[in-house]
């Protein structure tokens, strides 16, 4: 047995081992990390995920952000365009009343992000066109107050 380990020289013996851990750890990551290792190499545009929960009928039902951003987008511009002109001579109430008729359809509502950047926008409009201080909190029971 001696004899078979003397024409063996240290770096042949490195080689092998370090050849034979490489593979095998490439196997393994390819075996538990295929998804991830083929997204990082751009090999496979829709790599299914099978650890992504199935969608409820709820979810399906709900708008994606790319369209609560159209449709925020939409009632923004419909907003700017009929209700918080220059020269609006509405009260709040009546102001308020305006808004939520428009603002009623609108599925971003529920969503927190939306629903600031439409304040913030309807706030910043009322005061500079209609001369008229909307807070954050009137808007919030404006919207509390629509049927959802």
């Amino acid at each position: 047995m001696n004899e078979l380990f003397k024409n063996i020289t240290w770096t042949q013996y490195l080689l092998v081992v370090g050849g034979a851990a490489f593979i095998y750890y490439l196997l393994v990551l390819l075996l538990y990390f295929r998804k991830e290792v083929w997204k990082k190499l751009g090999l496979k545009e829709d790599v299914s995920d099978e650890d992504e929960p199935i969608q409820s009928d709820g979810d399906l039902n709900e708008n994606t952000g790319g369209e609560l951003m159209d449709d925020l987008e939409r009632t923004v511009k419909e907003i700017g365009h009929s209700i918080l002109v220059p020269g609006n001579k509405a009260t709040k109430p009546e102001l308020i009343d305006q808004l939520k008729a428009s603002v009623a359809n609108f599925g971003g509502l529920s969503r927190p992000g939306y629903r600031y950047a439409l304040n913030n926008y309807i706030m910043e409009k009322a005061r500079e066109n209609c001369g008229i201080n909307l807070s954050e909190e009137e808007l919030e029971e404006a919207w509390k107050s629509l049927s959802r």
